[in-house]
């Protein structure tokens, strides 16, 4: 049972076009199980004509992107976050594990494209080229393949963030809450 995200908060705004620049967000965390270093791996990966925007939020202390403009974003609280994936074309999840995967949900729930590992807790979601593209965790060449592949093709961007921000309203708070008493009473109840 995942966590629930809160819909008033997180949910699709308009979109204006991507206009010269694809926004690509991620989220900047030392130590490698979050997968920031395959993040940084995976830019310098990518074509230096690709364009692309970058948006870190979260740490003050990581190193930004410098192949591409880069800056930093503020994440401490909910609105922060909604207001950084609302900024964001495109939101990448580049963790090697993870639990549930929170931030990718709610990504999803704003309106992003998402590219996210299969580092375990997505899979409760993430639905491969249905909702977004999944790469193995810890593999920088796939991760640019898939960062370019949707800073190239608006349509899928379109599509896959379309679809991403309709599976996640099954995600909220509220319904996540009324899946778990339901999971508990029918343990209480010896089913």
């Amino acid at each position: 049972m995942g966590h629930g995200i809160e819909p008033q908060v997180f949910q699709p705004l308009g979109r204006a076009p991507a206009g010269d620049r694809v926004t690509v967000g991620v989220i900047g965390r030392r130590g490698p199980v979050k997968g920031y270093q395959d993040f940084l791996a995976a830019v310098a990966l990518l074509p230096p004509d690709l364009p692309l925007r970058l948006l870190v939020a979260g740490e003050q202390d990581v190193p930004l992107p410098d192949r591409f403009p880069a800056q930093r974003c503020p994440s401490r609280s909910e609105a922060e976050m909604a207001a950084f994936y609302h900024a964001c074309d495109i939101f990448i999840f580049p963790s090697r594990s993870e639990g549930f995967g929170l931030p990718a949900l709610e990504a999803l729930a704003c309106g992003c494209a998402l590219v996210t590992t299969d580092c375990g807790g997505v899979r409760e979601f993430a639905c491969p080229e249905e909702n977004c593209l999944v790469v193995p965790p810890a593999d920088p060449a796939a991760l640019a393949a898939a960062i370019q592949r949707l800073a190239q093709d608006q349509s899928l961007r379109q599509r896959l963030a379309a679809r991403g921000a309709q599976d996640a309203q099954r995600s909220s708070r509220e319904a996540v809450t009324a899946r778990f008493e339901q999971a508990l009473l029918a343990l209480a109840a010896g089913r």
